[in-house]
């Protein structure tokens, strides 16, 4: 798995995940996924795809114009 996409907010995070659900890619769920925010540790919530689907998942969120892609 790869982090994909990152955001405060919970609700973006899912909305992400449904989106790319909806479109052919296999994205870990959200909820099964740790956080931890004590102290400040980590912040943001993350989507996470599979490797093999990394670049063209990043293409099709670029194509729609989301935010807080993450490049690498």
């Amino acid at each position: 798995m790869k982090k994909i996409y990152f955001s405060i907010d919970l609700g973006e995070v899912e909305a992400i995940t449904a989106l790319l659900k909806a479109n052919g890619y296999n994205p870990f769920d959200t909820q099964s996924s740790g956080h931890v925010s004590i102290a400040g540790v980590d912040m943001f919530y993350y989507v996470q795809i599979p490797e093999n689907e990394f670049d063209s998942a990043k293409k099709f969120l670029k194509e729609q114009e989301c935010k807080n892609i993450i490049e690498d």
